[in-house]
This record gives structure tokens, sequence and C-alpha cells, in this order.
């Protein structure tokens, strides 16, 4: 079985600070760092530059290599104002430990607090010296445009295969070019079909693309992906990015990200929603969630993959029919996502590479855990100055599909206290107080629900941070997986392996190598 990609987080974002922008490295295995942003190009500049890489917001042009010029012009530019003073030595030392673990560093791009500059083409960022590398066209390196959230969302268990709704929308009205709806259908099911006829995707299309239907659609099956295919629209006055619908009529019905997530939300099944149609990942200048694509983040869907400038058919059968195969293979979304950078790399295309955009709220990338592929592990992050494991030695932690339900069902009780400390009868369910063996002695306390949920209290000396999540509990390889977030927004994962009881509790040791003790909290 091949080896799936497994990384490290590089959390950087861009922050307020007074009338000044900051660069902030927020979480990383190098540390933290801070340094101030500067934009490094003029409206004018940037739009000729965009101009000059073929990309255009109403034109797509052919490859060459003024093109690549162009976007390793953009790409410095935009890699140097990021990654600069600390930050660059902050990014330099996480990618040498993440080198010596034999992973990825993944970085995870905040933008919340300055939303006008998340019209930027962040993917194209480059270094151009020494290494001569666009970082996120590799999957070693990819970028994810991270909208944190409370409630982040785990990974769905499927059994292939993958259901893709496809959405083809052409109204008749003079304002859109028309589309050959019949090609645009055939183009993709012929990028899909190997993946279909070895079962591991199904692709149906809607049959009106109404809303209506759309809503009739989805309660009558069961859905993974929306795959949309249409015109998209922004409109600077109100804010907002719109998809172009059609009503009965086959007029156009402009639809904007809030009401499209309301009418899918409901549907647990649904993990992404990809938009072929141009500016679906335009931002506001003011709003981070004024966009389509940031809309339906906001409103609970886990990942979201747009594009930033129009694409090419022959970009986005390469696209389409690598994706697939990627996501099918338990890859991470941004993984999937760079394997499809590099098919439209090798058609060859020397920029429509970077116009796929990917916004996502799940803090691993895993959407989907598929059934009979690759299982993926979990990485933990190293604290600064920390040996690193042993990079063939398996991660304590393994993922087991859908977190939302404990993996082995608890009994019912009705005492909300654990009580047995034999390790064959060991049940999460309950009020725990966890002794951390760490230098400063911290202490979590812990509500485990039957439901699969927690609520945690962290104390570290005299300050205590909430947190909130879902757990799960292998009782074969005895590792419990808590995920979730502090204080509503920073990512929260913890992987303990127990390895025995003790008088009054168990004992367990983290994927950090850091030790606990779990006591039920009747009995401490």
């Amino acid at each position: 079985m091949p080896t799936l990609p497994k990384y490290l987080d590089f959390d950087l974002a861009i922050q307020r600070s007074g009338e000044q922008l900051r660069v902030r490295v927020l979480n990383s295995p190098g540390g933290q760092a801070d340094a101030p942003f500067v934009l490094p190009f003029s409206t004018d500049k940037l739009e000729n530059l965009i101009l000059h890489m073929g990309h255009t917001r109403t034109k797509t042009r052919s490859s060459n290599s003024k093109q690549m010029q162009a976007a390793k012009e953009l790409g410095g530019g935009l890699f140097h104002a990021l990654l600069n003073e600390t930050v660059a030595r902050c990014w330099e030392t996480s990618l040498t430990i993440a080198a010596e673990r034999r992973v990825g560093l993944r970085v995870r791009l905040r933008l919340n607090e300055a939303p006008e500059l998340a019209d930027l083409p962040w993917e194209y960022l480059y270094d151009d010296s020494p290494l001569n590398r666009f970082y996120h066209l590799s999957k070693e390196t990819p970028l994810v445009r991270f909208l944190e959230l409370a409630d982040p969302p785990v990974a769905l268990t499927v059994t292939p295969p993958l259901n893709i709704l496809v959405i083809i929308s052409s109204p008749k009205d003079d304002e859109y070019v028309p589309l050959d709806v019949s090609k645009e259908e055939s183009l993709l099911r012929e990028a899909l079909s190997d993946l279909e006829q070895s079962g591991l995707v199904t692709i149906t299309r809607l049959s009106k693309p109404t809303l209506s239907a759309l809503q009739s659609e989805l309660r009558d099956q069961e859905f993974h992906i929306l795959h949309f295919i249409g015109h998209g629209q922004f409109d600077s006055e109100r804010g907002r990015g719109f998809l172009i619908w059609e009503d009965d009529q086959h007029a156009s019905v402009r639809v904007d990200g809030e009401r499209f997530a309301r009418l899918i939300k409901d549907h647990g099944s649904l993990r992404l929603v990809l938009l072929n149609a141009c500016e679906g990942a335009r931002p506001t200048l003011s709003d981070p969630f004024g966009g389509f694509a940031q809309r339906i983040i906001q409103q609970g869907i886990p990942a979201v993959i747009a594009m930033q400038f129009e694409i090419t058919d022959q970009a986005a059968i390469a696209f389409a029919r690598e994706f697939y195969a990627a996501l099918a293979d338990n890859y991470p979304v941004e993984a999937a996502l760079a394997e499809a950078r590099k098919a439209i790399y090798a058609l060859p295309n020397e920029t429509e590479w970077g116009t796929p955009v990917l916004y996502s709220r799940a803090p691993d990338g895993i959407i989907f855990n598929v059934q009979g592929a690759p299982q993926p592990l979990a990485v933990p992050t190293p604290r600064p100055g920390q040996e690193p494991a042993d990079a063939n030695a398996a991660p304590a932690g393994t993922r087991q599909g859908d977190r939302r339900t404990p993996l082995a069902p608890a009994p019912a009780v009705t005492d909300t206290s654990p009580q047995s400390p034999a390790m064959d009868e060991f049940n999460p369910v309950g009020r725990w107080n966890i002794q951390v063996q760490d230098m400063v002695g911290s202490r979590l306390f812990v509500e485990f629900n039957l439901n699969g949920t927690f609520q945690m209290m962290q104390q570290v000396g005299l300050y205590q941070v909430p947190v909130n999540g879902s757990w799960s509990y292998n009782p074969l390889t005895r590792q419990l997986s808590l995920q979730g977030v502090v204080n509503t927004f920073q990512p929260f994962v913890l992987l303990m392996t127990l390895g025995g009881a003790l008088p009054d509790g168990y004992g367990a040791v983290g994927n950090d190598g850091i030790g606990y003790v779990l006591t039920p909290a009747s009995s401490n």
C-alpha cells in the first residue's frame, strides 16, 4: 500500500497591530515568530503580473515562458513579504524538522483580520533563492486558507464509492455565455471514467440546475461531494459572491453562499464543494466570510475548492482526474489538491495549477475515511528543540473513522463517573481528572459524553482554558483520541495510548512522548 502524506503544521496569520499589519507564526515545529507585513506590489503592478500570467477575471490564455516569469515575480514578492525576518528563520527550522521526520509541512494561512489580502494569489509563493521553488506545487508543502471555527469537522467514514453530485448551470440569459452542457458532462465523465469503473466514485448529474431540484436530489440520495460547473459573479457593492443557477424557465438566478449553504448544511454526508466557476474564490475587502466559498465554510461545510481565475477545459480535466483519485486514496484534501496541481503543470501548463484555492476548517485536512484505502496516521507536532522521533516508528494515534461516534460503543451507564480500573473494562464515558507529566504539572478536567463529544478545562498553573470537541476510543489498540478547539478557535489534538491499570486509574503515553495519569473524578 502507498504511504499517505503526513504533516506538521505551520500556522501563519496576518493580523492588525494598530495601523500596521504583522505576520505571526502562531504555531510551528520551529516555534513562534512575529514580523511586519508590507504589501510588495501596487494594485496596478499586481494586475499587470496577473495579466502576464495569462489570468484575468474574464479570460484565460495559453502558457508561455513570459507567464512563468510573471508567476515567479509575483510569487517571489509575496513569499518575501510573508516569510521575512524571524518568520523566515522559523520557516527554515520547521522545514528542517519536517524533513528529519520524513513528513510534510502544511501551511495554514489565516487572513480573518486582513480580508483585503485574501484576494492575492498566495498559491504562487515562490522561493527564488536558493531553491527556485513554488512551494505549493508540492504535496510536501501544501497551502490551506484556513478558516478556524468552533466545532471542527471529523472524518466521515465512507464505504466506496464516493458519490459526486454534478450541477451544470447554463441559463439562457444574454448576460451569460452559454455553456455546452453535454460537453461539460462528457469531459468530466471521461476524466473520472477509470475511477467510476473501479467502483471508487459515482457521478450523478442533477436533472435541472435549480435549487428545488437540488433539495429533492439530496433528500433522495446520499452524496459526499458537490461539483458545480457554471458562472460565478462577485457583487462589489453588496460585498457578496454568487453562483448563477437557473429557474424552471432556464432564466438566471443569483444564489449567494449563505443561501446555498443553508440548503445543503443538513446533509451530514456532504464534506466537500468544488466550484468550477469564475470568481467563486473571490472574497470581499472587509468581510472574511463575504465570498461564496468562505460563506459555505462558515455555514458548516468542511472544505471548499474554488477557482480564483478561469480555468481551461484541459486543465479542469487533469485537475478532476487526479484530485478525485487522490481523495479516494484517503489523501488529506490539501495533499489531493497538490497532486492535482502537478497534473495540470505536467500537461504542460505553466501557471494554471495555481488557479484552484482551498478553503478549509478541517484541522488535519482529512474529510473522508475511505474504507479499504490506506489509512492516514496522525503526526505529533514536536516542541522547539525536541529531538525528532524515529521516522520509521508508527505514531501512537491512528485515525479510526468518524469520531462523532465512539469506535467501541459504551454500554448504558447509570453513573456518569467511570468505575473500573481493569484495563479490559476501560470505558471513557464520564468525568476524569488527567494529570499531565510535564514540567508545569498541567491538569485536564474532562467529561466524555456517550455521544462522542467532550468538554474539558485545561489548567496550567493559575490559568484555565476551555476545550470542546469529539473523542473516540479503540479497545484493540487502547488508543484514546481527542480532537477539538481551545477557546472556540485554536485546534486541539491529543492522542494517548493506555499502558495499564493503576490502583485508582490508568497510565497513558501521548504521541508527544508525555505521560498522563487518568483518574475517575469520583475517586480523586
